[in-house]
């Protein structure tokens, strides 16, 4: 009886395994079908091409190439970077039609492509040329996590909690510069706050010490912050100490405009944790000065003079950091003066970067001196995309701008798998999400060439999971859900024996930014909370 109990398990196990195999081989097939599509193309009219500066892309793109007078049409044709190997044409009637025809016939690689015009004579002009990524579509299953992800999160904040230059706080008022990134206060020091107070609600054992980090790191930020009758009243500065960007003479006397918005939401996890009013005083007095900044049109400038609060230049920066803060002060506080504000963020967002689709980094260690869609990234795409997910009054129009938004953040940014580098070795661990694009090419030690800053990223593999999942929860698509599972775990498979999950999910570099391993658990306790509810 015990053989055939055994015999029945076996056989239990690999039928479901046949049927789990099954399923994912369809929802493989529905992943192929859907990169098919263009995401966002410029001639459909709701936006201009947006892809001059991509690397590389996972749905069927297409490019801005004019029409020329006289041509009966255009011939598509896809070949190797090398030149050695495949080549894919099809013909069409306009130059900007996408690569459909041909794209899941183009395999995985670095390609070329060239665009004609055919002439009534027979005769062909070059039109366009373009090197690019094809690069890797999902194709699961990938490696399960190796343990869950509360688990998981236990270890990353235990793991900041214990960092000498973390419980230094406990000893002095001053941050221990020997973790250089404390040269960001705004958003290292206020990662030190959300980290602490997090390990304080989950583990009471700790509350003690976690309090203290807490209020030294507060009376911190408070002491090199604005007055309340300067013009950046209470904002902490994004630049102290002189270290890597601090020492960068374009931001002497600047800060970042949004990074203030970061030391609010310590402010605010702060007073949930010691219920202490001056917390939520701080956080409130922050977001007003918020709302003096904010135009008549509903933005905000990318940065700022220090002294005086006006834009060091024209150019504007996304305000989904302070979407998120005003969402957080609704939710889960009842304080709706900001409700106007938040309302004219989201009238500048569907007026301009919806229109323009230039979803621009606002990061404090690059130059915003770009052109448009220069530097593209996810940060000012998932967020929003998931603010549009979230509302009660949803259209249709703004489901499908989420969903594009998130098309575009897994297109650009997400690496399903990896061509190896000139070593033979595979130089990122995947599935990952890279950060920003950066237009300065560098060479990294043991990889090939690589644009700055165009890294995988914890967080950056946190945040496009974390607006996949919402999608899935919104619309029961087991593709969106497997998607963010496969980022999901593979950011614990990444965690190291302390606990630590690597900031850049690569063997060659060692940067540990607590930020972005703080907003990695939070997404991973959110995948923890739907996973279980499946």
């Amino acid at each position: 009886m015990k053989r055939i109990f055994v015999l029945f398990v076996c056989l239990a196990s690999i039928l479901s395994g046949c049927s789990s195999n099954g399923k994912m081989e369809k929802l493989n097939r529905q992943a192929m079908e859907e990169y098919l599509e263009p995401i966002r193309p410029g001639y459909e009219g709701k936006n201009g091409y947006w892809n001059r500066f991509s690397l590389k892309f996972i749905y069927a793109p297409a490019f801005d190439i004019a029409p020329v007078e006289g041509a009966v049409s255009y011939r598509f044709t896809v070949t190797p970077k090398d030149g050695e190997g495949f080549s894919l044409s099809f013909n069409a009637d306009t130059p900007y039609s996408p690569l459909s025809p041909v794209w899941d016939e183009i395999p995985v690689g670095n390609v070329r492509l060239v665009v004609e015009a055919l002439m009534a004579d027979g005769s062909a002009t070059v039109l366009f040329e373009r090197e690019f990524l094809r690069d890797f579509p999902f194709d699961g299953p990938y490696c399960e996590a190796p343990r869950s992800y509360s688990e998981a999160v236990k270890y990353a904040i235990l793991y900041v909690h214990r960092m000498p230059q973390v419980q230094s706080w406990l000893t002095q008022s001053t941050p221990d510069m020997s973790y250089f990134l404390y040269t960001y206060p705004a958003k290292l020091v206020s990662a030190v706050i959300n980290n602490e107070s997090m390990l304080a609600r989950m583990m009471p054992q700790y509350r003690e010490e976690c309090e203290e980090i807490c209020r030294k790191c507060y009376s911190f930020l408070v002491s090199i912050s604005k007055g309340e009758n300067e013009p950046l009243a209470f904002f902490a500065p994004t630049y102290y100490g002189g270290l890597i960007a601090s020492a960068n003479e374009e931001n002497f006397g600047t800060t970042m405009t949004m990074e203030a918005s970061k030391f609010a939401e310590a402010c605010l996890n702060l007073y949930k944790l010691t219920d202490e009013q001056e917390f939520l005083d701080r956080a409130v007095a922050i977001t007003r000065t918020y709302g003096r900044l904010q135009g008549e049109d509903g933005s905000f400038p990318i940065k700022l003079h220090w002294d005086d609060g006006t834009g060091v230049s024209e150019a504007k920066g996304l305000p989904y950091p302070i979407i998120s803060l005003i969402l957080r002060f609704q939710n889960e506080f009842g304080i709706h003066e900001f409700d106007g504000m938040l309302l004219k963020c989201e009238a500048w967002m569907k007026a301009v970067p919806m229109k323009t689709f230039d979803l621009t980094g606002q990061f404090e260690d690059t130059t915003i001196d770009v052109e448009s869609h220069q530097n593209l990234t996810h940060w000012s795409a998932a967020p929003y995309a998931m603010y549009l997910l979230g509302k009660e009054d949803r259209t249709a129009e703004e489901f499908e701008d989420a969903i594009d938004l998130i098309r575009f953040c897994e297109d650009q940014f997400v690496y399903w798998d990896a061509l190896p580098s000139s070593n033979g070795l595979k130089s990122i661990n995947t599935p990952c999400g890279y950060e920003q694009y950066k237009n300065e090419p560098v060479k990294f030690k043991g990889t090939d060439e690589q644009f700055r800053y165009y890294s995988p990223i914890d967080a950056s593999s946190a945040n496009i999971m974390l607006a996949m999942a919402r999608a899935y929860e919104e619309t029961g698509d087991e593709l969106f859900y497997q998607k963010a599972k496969a980022l999901a775990d593979n950011l614990v498979l990444c965690q190291d024996v302390w606990g630590k999950i690597p900031t850049i999910q690569s063997g060659y570099t060692t940067d540990f930014w607590i930020n972005c391993q703080y907003y990695t658990i939070t997404a991973l306790l959110e995948m923890e909370r739907i996973s279980s509810m499946r």
